[in-house]
């Protein structure tokens, strides 16, 4: 097998037919500078020479999805920071108002409440004063003498001797009722 690829140890025991092939066409290697080379897409440059447009066109439409998408998540994410900004201004406003109303209600109650305060003080001063004048006038008349029994006074005579009359005779409600007995038969 090694004779066949021509892997021989010893270089003079290769086949002839394959020296006279190599004698004839001598290989020459091209040197740096003896050729010139030009670009023929500057714009390629960056990328690999394999690279056909189709598969470039692909790869930046790709990429143009994906910045598309990019930007619809930022927008959504920006309305969203939007509405929940706006509903806590709202919030905000609502509970500045309900705050003001509050404090105007506490304003009204409080003034109300002084003012009946001073109606009573008026009133109290009222009746602090009469009763200054009555006592001065109860103070200045000479005492009457023994009052005489009149119908309402006979009245509430009455009926202190009516209630004495109940309550001498207690009640004993641990004995049977003999009037209950004969109800219930």
């Amino acid at each position: 097998m090694r004779a066949a690829l021509g892997l021989h140890r010893d270089p003079q025991q290769r086949p002839a037919s394959h020296r006279s092939e190599q004698s004839q066409q001598r290989r020459r290697f091209v040197r740096e500078g003896e050729v010139a080379v030009t670009m023929i897409n500057s714009a390629a440059a960056g990328t690999s020479l394999m690279e056909s447009p189709r598969s470039r066109l692909i790869a930046l439409e790709e990429a143009l999805t994906i910045e598309r998408s990019s930007h619809a998540r930022t927008k959504r994410a920006l309305d969203d920071a939007l509405a929940a900004t706006k509903a806590l201004e709202t919030k905000h406003a609502h509970a500045e108002l309900a705050y003001a109303e509050a404090i105007e209600n506490e304003r009204r109650a409080r003034a109300q409440t002084e003012a009946a305060r001073q109606q009573l003080q008026a009133q109290l001063h009222e009746m602090e004063e009469r009763v200054r004048q009555l006592e001065s006038a109860a103070a200045s008349q000479p005492p009457q003498t023994k009052r005489t029994a009149g119908p309402i006074a006979r009245a509430v005579r009455r009926s202190k001797e009516a209630s004495d009359a109940v309550e001498a005779e207690p009640v004993k409600w641990w004995l049977p009722n003999r009037q209950a007995g004969k109800r219930r038969r």
